[in-house]
Protein backbone atom coordinates (compact mmCIF):
# COMPACT_ATOMS: atom_id res chain seq x y z
CA UNK A 1 0.00 0.00 0.00
CA UNK A 2 1.28 3.41 -0.93
CA UNK A 3 0.88 6.08 1.69
CA UNK A 4 1.74 9.75 1.80
CA UNK A 5 4.54 9.20 4.28
CA UNK A 6 6.27 6.70 1.96
CA UNK A 7 6.33 9.35 -0.77
CA UNK A 8 7.53 12.02 1.67
CA UNK A 9 4.31 14.02 1.32
CA UNK A 10 3.74 15.97 4.49
CA UNK A 11 1.36 18.64 5.61
CA UNK A 12 2.91 21.57 7.38
CA UNK A 13 1.71 21.98 10.92
CA UNK A 14 0.11 25.32 11.76
CA UNK A 15 0.46 26.42 15.35
CA UNK A 16 -2.57 28.04 16.95
CA UNK A 17 -3.46 29.16 20.42
CA UNK A 18 -6.36 26.69 20.54
CA UNK A 19 -9.05 29.23 19.69
CA UNK A 20 -11.61 28.02 17.19
CA UNK A 21 -13.15 30.86 15.23
CA UNK A 22 -16.70 30.46 13.96
CA UNK A 23 -18.77 33.03 12.09
CA UNK A 24 -20.59 35.26 14.56
CA UNK A 25 -24.34 34.41 14.40
CA UNK A 26 -26.86 37.18 13.99
CA UNK A 27 -28.73 35.86 17.01
CA UNK A 28 -25.95 37.07 19.31
CA UNK A 29 -25.69 40.55 17.83
CA UNK A 30 -27.45 43.18 19.91
CA UNK A 31 -30.51 44.50 18.12
CA UNK A 32 -32.30 47.73 18.82
CA UNK A 33 -35.59 46.50 17.37
CA UNK A 34 -38.03 45.58 20.15
CA UNK A 35 -39.31 42.59 18.12
CA UNK A 36 -35.87 40.96 18.30
CA UNK A 37 -36.16 40.76 22.11
CA UNK A 38 -38.50 38.27 23.73
CA UNK A 39 -41.06 40.11 25.87
CA UNK A 40 -41.22 39.34 29.57
CA UNK A 41 -44.93 40.04 30.07
CA UNK A 42 -48.25 40.05 28.24
CA UNK A 43 -48.45 43.86 28.19
CA UNK A 44 -45.27 44.18 26.12
CA UNK A 45 -46.20 41.30 23.81
CA UNK A 46 -49.72 42.59 23.13
CA UNK A 47 -48.26 45.73 21.53
CA UNK A 48 -46.91 43.79 18.53
CA UNK A 49 -49.06 41.98 15.94
CA UNK A 50 -46.53 39.15 15.53
CA UNK A 51 -46.79 38.21 19.22
CA UNK A 52 -50.60 38.61 19.24
CA UNK A 53 -50.78 36.23 16.26
CA UNK A 54 -48.53 33.71 18.07
CA UNK A 55 -50.74 33.89 21.19
CA UNK A 56 -53.90 33.40 19.11
CA UNK A 57 -52.40 30.35 17.41
CA UNK A 58 -51.39 28.81 20.76
CA UNK A 59 -54.79 29.46 22.34
CA UNK A 60 -56.65 28.03 19.32
CA UNK A 61 -54.43 24.91 19.41
CA UNK A 62 -55.15 24.37 23.11
CA UNK A 63 -58.91 24.57 22.52
CA UNK A 64 -58.76 22.44 19.34
CA UNK A 65 -56.76 19.69 21.09
CA UNK A 66 -59.14 19.66 24.03
CA UNK A 67 -56.33 20.36 26.48
CA UNK A 68 -58.76 22.14 28.77
CA UNK A 69 -61.96 24.12 28.70
CA UNK A 70 -62.71 27.45 30.29
CA UNK A 71 -65.28 27.37 33.10
CA UNK A 72 -66.49 30.15 35.38
CA UNK A 73 -64.77 30.21 38.79
CA UNK A 74 -66.73 28.90 41.78
CA UNK A 75 -66.00 28.53 45.46
CA UNK A 76 -65.85 24.74 45.09
CA UNK A 77 -62.98 24.88 42.56
CA UNK A 78 -59.45 26.16 42.82
CA UNK A 79 -58.46 28.74 40.24
CA UNK A 80 -55.14 27.93 38.61
CA UNK A 81 -53.15 30.85 37.29
CA UNK A 82 -51.30 30.90 33.99
CA UNK A 83 -48.77 33.02 32.21
CA UNK A 84 -47.42 33.46 28.70
CA UNK A 85 -43.86 32.47 27.82
CA UNK A 86 -42.41 33.93 24.62
CA UNK A 87 -39.64 32.61 22.40
CA UNK A 88 -38.22 33.60 19.03
CA UNK A 89 -37.32 30.57 16.91
CA UNK A 90 -34.46 31.37 14.54
CA UNK A 91 -32.98 29.79 11.44
CA UNK A 92 -29.33 28.72 11.37
CA UNK A 93 -28.31 32.05 9.85
CA UNK A 94 -30.00 34.03 12.65
CA UNK A 95 -33.12 35.17 10.77
CA UNK A 96 -36.46 34.92 12.57
CA UNK A 97 -38.31 31.72 11.64
CA UNK A 98 -41.36 32.31 13.84
CA UNK A 99 -42.59 33.89 17.02
CA UNK A 100 -43.73 31.28 19.53
CA UNK A 101 -45.94 31.86 22.57
CA UNK A 102 -46.78 29.17 25.15
CA UNK A 103 -49.46 29.43 27.80
CA UNK A 104 -48.12 27.67 30.89
CA UNK A 105 -49.69 26.90 34.26
CA UNK A 106 -48.42 28.58 37.39
CA UNK A 107 -47.89 26.03 40.10
CA UNK A 108 -50.00 26.67 43.23
CA UNK A 109 -47.99 27.49 46.32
Amino acid sequence: MTTRSKHNITKTKTCTNGTIRYPFPKALIAETDSLMVEPSCYTNAAKHPQWRHAMNQEFDALLRNGTWILVPPTDARNVIGSKWVYQINRKANGDVERYKACLVVKMPQ
